[in-house]
């Protein structure tokens, strides 16, 4: 059965594979897999399907609801789009874009692709135009506007910028000839000059930089340090300026690296062990956090939470304790504790998972052959994916045993089908009726 399903859910996919996203999202909607169960429904699925005012006959070949139909792969419409054949030709009656492949129009402007465009941007093959007339070319080889260029050389309007790529270009802000930059102000002195890879120096009105192949050094406005490095990965010094005042040294990175500010203090001896104390601004401890073997081993602790990971075996997150974590998320084990919810996972959540919060409950077995979910008076269950659901309501249930049977009960009404009116009972109220070999009994009213 599963096997027949899944060949009928790869044929769905190929016809719908040519289809826009309307197609795709009708596929999806009007199907029993996502449709919320109705009293009235007609369980005799792929064959046929009806489900309050959606009807599937031969899934995912024809289907109906109160949006519009899809014959698939033949014609669909949803409200206002309409495809034929799709992707080769759809429209919207709304927008009035259209595509009739290789024909199309949109707000933008309408053409043959690739042969030519009209619109805002207009072509005819290679050559190539603006509406306003201030823009045209033949691509690749030229193009006349603000920016031109004829092969590798190139200029702008006006006489603001020229140069011949990647030899040398002159611009009012950057030039360069060859491995050679430099840019100067509007009064003329100079802003940077970079001599690639052997040095450069500049300056703005707050910081004052140099660089070569020995190291780097940035300095504020006032003469303070706020980058110096020597010989690349050797040794490197931040400074984060004097609202954060945050000081980072770094040897041998990424091997060993201490950091300080007004809202933390530690240091990482990568691989093998990591410490950080977290602070509340005015120097008092808030939170602990240790790490070891890049963070496969992780205790944090403050007074709202205490988070404990062992990965790949064992995970803990109390109260506040953050957003999920790819670690957390890959132990064997674990378990999150909340305020509103608490969870946990069994092989990762891909095997087993459950949630529980003040008005929900939700767990899943291996790849959700298995599903619980309960919101307020609302709860489902499958099996074996849409092997068996199950919805209840309040005190109505619905049940489905795909692809033939139904049962649902209830207080004001209750029945069970078997291939839709091959045997059909139902009750509402105190009336019953139903049919046998579809041939009617009992009260019309009950029969539906």
């Amino acid at each position: 059965m599963w096997r027949a399903r899944t060949k009928v859910v790869a044929l769905a996919a190929c016809l719908s594979a040519l289809g826009s996203c309307h197609s795709l999202d009708r596929l999806a909607r009007v199907s029993p897999m996502g449709a919320e169960a109705a009293a009235d429904r007609v369980n005799l699925w792929p064959l046929l399907y009806q489900n309050g005012s959606q009807l599937a006959v031969l899934w995912p070949l024809f289907d109906t609801d109160e949006r519009g139909f899809a014959l698939r792969p033949l014609l669909t419409h949803d409200r206002s789009n309409w495809e034929i054949l799709p992707p080769l030709c759809w429209f919207d009656t709304d927008s009035g874009h259209w595509v009739v492949v290789p024909a199309y129009s949109t707000s933008g402007g309408y053409g043959l692709f690739p042969v030519f465009r009209r619109g805002e941007l207009s072509h005819v093959g290679p050559v190539w135009w603006t509406r306003s007339g201030g823009s045209y070319g033949l691509f690749p080889l030229a193009d006349f506007g603000i920016f031109s260029h004829i092969g590798p050389a190139w200029w702008t309007r006006g006489g603001t910028g020229y140069g011949l790529f990647p030899l040398f270009d002159l611009t009012a802000s950057v030039r360069h000839i060859g491995p050679v930059f430099w840019s100067r102000r509007e009064d003329g002195s100079l802003r940077y000059l970079l001599a690639l890879p052997l040095f450069g120096f500049g300056s703005n009105e707050d910081s004052s930089w140099w660089v070569s192949l020995f190291g780097a050094r940035v300095r504020d406005a006032k003469g303070r340090t706020e980058l110096l490095n020597v010989l690349g990965p050797l040794y490197t010094y931040l400074w984060s300026g004097e609202g954060e005042d945050a000081h980072t040294h770094v040897v041998l990175w990424p091997l060993f690296t201490r950091k300080w500010s007004r809202h933390y203090d530690g240091f990482d001896v990568w691989p093998l062990f990591g410490h950080w104390n977290y602070l509340d601004g005015k120097g008092q401890v808030t939170a602990r956090e240790t790490s070891a073997l890049s963070g496969l081993f992780q205790v944090r602790r403050s007074e709202q939470m205490t988070a404990v990971r062992l990965a790949p075996l064992f995970s803990y997150r109390g109260a506040d304790g953050g957003g999920s974590e790819f670690l957390d998320w890959c132990t064997l084990i674990g378990y999150r504790a909340g305020a509103d919810r608490a969870s946990m996972h069994v092989l990762t959540p891909l095997v087993f998972s459950y949630e529980q919060g003040k008005d929900h409950c939700r767990w899943n077995g291996p790849l959700r052959t298995l599903h619980y979910e309960r919101t307020g008076d609302r709860s489902e269950f499958s099996l074996l994916w849409y092997l068996y659901r199950q919805q209840t309501t309040g005190t109505e249930t619905r049940r489905d045993f795909f692809p033939f049977c139904s049962w649902d009960s209830g207080k004001k009404e209750s029945g069970f089908s078997f291939l839709w009116r091959l045997f059909r009972y139902r009750r509402v109220g105190e009336k019953t009726g139903g049919y046998v070999l579809f041939f009617p009994w009992g009260d019309a009213a009950a029969r539906g």
